[in-house]
């Protein structure tokens, strides 16, 4: 084996490991809306906001690559910063187990030790990006390791979303506290660490003036020539703007294609309450979105190999048209029973259980009897979004894979971790936008002086439910805008390819 393969498998087994524990991450996520929705009391808005406000620490990723690409921590850039984040993701998710367990009900200690969680998240995910940068460029495997990457989250999303569902319904029997389901989270970021650590190949830096010292004396340097240097400033962002014109197009490009305000929360709320979506059903539909996905990572991967020539716009355009399909598809959650495009298809239930019985000797065959038997109970809208979860979400993989394979080829990689960061978290930023700017629409929309908009909206042809209750109708507006923010993504994908064809930056998907 070669130098060359013994390091791709170092680095894919540090990749593999720390991207499945970011997976292992979503297990308490489900019990988490729960407990906002029936412990914490939060309404669609709050719960919006909250939702939100939970990530804070993936949009500063820049912060945390600068300080990785620039303080060490013993000598090492890198792997220090392993054992340092697992140590804070423990405390926190202890300290909501704690919270939970004390029954608080003071919805900012949640915010803050949430937050602390992810920002130990954040900053191992941009060490790691970092390494992926340094690396792949320089073996030209950008493509396959975000690839891979990706491939090892969804392995354990397909974890995280059998057994969240099982744990949320533990809880609501009163068998399972919340606290121990926060805790045990606590355990995954612990074995990131001891990957990181034991995997790494990195040089250890000799050791220089410490950093803080020098950034202060920097700074006092720096604030009293400030008003001479602006106009150096603006020089040099204009040569910037020049020089990697490219990189601001990408950023633009990663607004628009992310970006559609979100109303995430009222519209689960709403299948909770409404469409009696049980935590077992979600859990389902969960697991079966991450098993697609992973089989899906599979397909794409063997779809770019086999087809090179396929250029990575022409999947974005295709990509284009398979979400708004998907958006217009969500329409059918708010159709009424008795509505002419509320289409079902009948089973032959007593015949299906009838087959399923003969499996029962087994212990998996008792298992998928007790499965068709809580299948048989589902209604038409459980079993949409079963469909539309296996079918849409199955071709959407490249809509998301390839920004990120786009971001990793335009990093610089002298400052790896900062770059490639900064792009990331315009990404998370921009998503926590989407939950903001949902939440503060929604609020608006409900405003007693929006009555004259509503009322409009609720007696013209764009409300195909026919609906008179004010959230489905609220829903149903924002998946006119959901659709609207996706089409006018289309030119940034023309002009993101001109300004890489420009810079002589080639993709390898």
């Amino acid at each position: 084996m070669s130098s060359n393969d013994l390091e791709v498998k170092r680095l894919k087994r540090v990749f593999g490991v720390v991207y499945f524990a970011q997976g292992m991450n979503g297990l308490p996520q489900l019990s988490i809306f729960y407990y906002m929705m029936n412990i914490l009391k939060l309404g669609p808005v709050a719960g919006q906001f909250f939702q939100g406000l939970n990530h804070l620490a993936w949009y500063i990723k820049p912060l945390w690559g600068f300080i990785s690409d620039r303080v060490p921590i013993l000598g090492y850039r890198r792997k220090s910063y392993f054992g340092v984040m697992a140590v804070l993701a423990l405390f926190s998710w202890l300290g909501i187990a704690l919270l939970t367990y004390l029954q608080w009900t003071w919805v900012l200690p949640y915010i803050i030790l949430i937050n602390v969680a992810q920002l130990s998240y954040a900053f191992v995910d941009v060490v790691v990006d970092a390494l992926m940068v340094e690396h792949g460029q320089k073996l030209k495997l950008v493509g396959s390791f975000v690839n891979f990457q990706w491939l090892m989250l969804s392995l354990a999303s397909v974890f995280v979303a059998v057994t969240s569902g099982w744990f949320q319904e533990k809880v609501e029997q009163n068998i399972l506290p919340y606290w121990i389901v926060f805790a045990s989270t606590a355990c995954f970021p612990l074995f990131t660490a001891i990957i990181g650590m034991t995997n790494l190949d990195e040089e250890r830096i000799r050791k220089t003036k410490p950093f803080l010292k020098r950034g202060v004396k920097s700074f006092k340097n720096h604030l009293f020539q400030w008003p001479n240097r602006f106009h150096s400033m603006t020089q040099a962002f204009k040569n910037f703007r020049q020089k990697e014109r490219h990189l601001l197009f990408l950023i633009l490009f990663i607004v628009a294609w992310n970006f559609s305000p979100s109303i995430s929360y009222a519209g689960k709320t709403y299948m909770a309450k409404e469409l009696h979506f049980t935590p077992t059903i979600f859990g389902i539909l969960n697991a079966v979105s991450s098993l697609v996905w992973l089989l899906s990572i599979f397909v794409y991967r063997w779809f770019a190999r086999h087809f090179s020539r396929v250029r990575w716009d022409q999947y974005l355009y295709g990509m284009v048209v398979i979400a708004v399909i998907s958006l217009l598809s969500g329409y059918y959650f708010y159709l009424p029973v008795d509505h002419p495009l509320s289409l079902t298809i009948p089973f032959s239930w007593e015949k299906i259980l009838s087959w399923g019985s003969q499996f029962k000797g087994s212990s998996i065959g008792a298992l998928f009897y007790k499965f068709l038997e809580g299948a048989s109970n589902w209604n038409r809208y459980h079993w949409w979004a079963l469909f539309t979860d296996t079918t849409l979400g199955f071709a959407s993989i490249p809509a998301f894979l390839i920004p990120l394979t786009l971001a990793g080829e335009a990093a610089s990689r002298s400052n790896a971790g900062f770059t490639y960061a900064l792009l990331m978290s315009v990404s998370n930023f921009t998503h926590a936008l989407e939950d903001i700017t949902g939440g503060a629409l929604y609020q608006l929309l409900s405003a007693s002086w929006m009555q004259g908009f509503m009322r409009f909206f609720e007696y013209s042809s764009l409300n195909i439910s026919r609906s008179h209750n004010s959230m489905v109708l609220i829903l149903q507006i924002f998946v006119y805008m959901s659709a609207f923010f996706t089409i006018i993504a289309t030119p940034f994908i023309w002009l993101t390819r001109r300004e890489f064809l420009r810079k002589g930056i080639q993709v390898h998907l």
